[in-house]
């Protein structure tokens, strides 16, 4: 969970470029995404994903295909922004001026939950994870619900502390060129995820 990775990079963009609202609104969506996949491991699902190659595939590919959406959606966006005269090739703009009109609280969340439910390598984290803690003789599905709660707090202080560490920067991002190339960055590392995630392997 602490382990850099798509959501991290995600929050931070977020924190960065759109400011606190949206990025709790990410790390919402996350926390509820965990939740997800810790039910589906107390009750069966990702033992299912992990034994069916094609359920893996569907879902990989599934997620590749999103994060290619949203690394172009950043991209495209950005580049027509560049593209336009005017302020954006001006000079420094006053603190905070120089992000990007913060999108809406459910669709921050949404594009939290969706980026962590269609990570499979997240749910086969779980799946192999949470039952070494599962005591022994003790109700497989209660103990694994009693582990994501636990995981859920745990991503939501985690993220919720890199939302915070994200805010300061975006105020340092005087100029919207900056942004905007920060943004082209960020969809160029989404692009990366979805590629290494499309290349993935479904466990033997």
């Amino acid at each position: 969970m602490m382990a850099p990775g798509l959501d991290t990079v995600l929050v931070i963009r977020t924190a960065t470029a759109e400011g606190g609202r949206a990025a709790m609104g990410v790390v919402g969506g996350i926390c509820c995404g965990v939740l997800v996949w810790g039910l589906a491991a107390a009750f069966g699902f990702t033992a299912l994903v992990a034994a069916s190659p094609l359920a893996f595939n569907i879902l990989k590919v599934a997620g590749a295909l999103y994060l290619v959406w949203l690394g172009l959606q950043l991209i495209g966006k950005s580049c027509r922004a560049l593209a336009q005269p005017g302020d954006l090739l001006g000079g420094v703009t006053p603190p905070g001026k120089g992000r990007q009109p913060a999108a809406g609280l459910w669709r921050s969340w949404r594009v939290g939950f969706m980026s962590n439910l269609l990570n499979p390598g997240f749910g086969l984290v779980v799946l192999t994870l949470f039952p070494q803690f599962v005591p022994a003789h003790a109700p497989v599905a209660h103990s694994m619900m009693v582990l994501t709660c636990v995981q859920v707090a745990i991503a939501a202080a985690w993220f919720g502390l890199l939302a915070a560490v994200g805010l300061p920067l975006g105020r340092l991002l005087a100029r919207p060129v900056v942004v905007r190339w920060f943004d082209i960055l960020t969809g160029v590392v989404f692009l990366l995820f979805a590629a290494q995630l499309a290349l993935a392997h479904a466990p033997h």
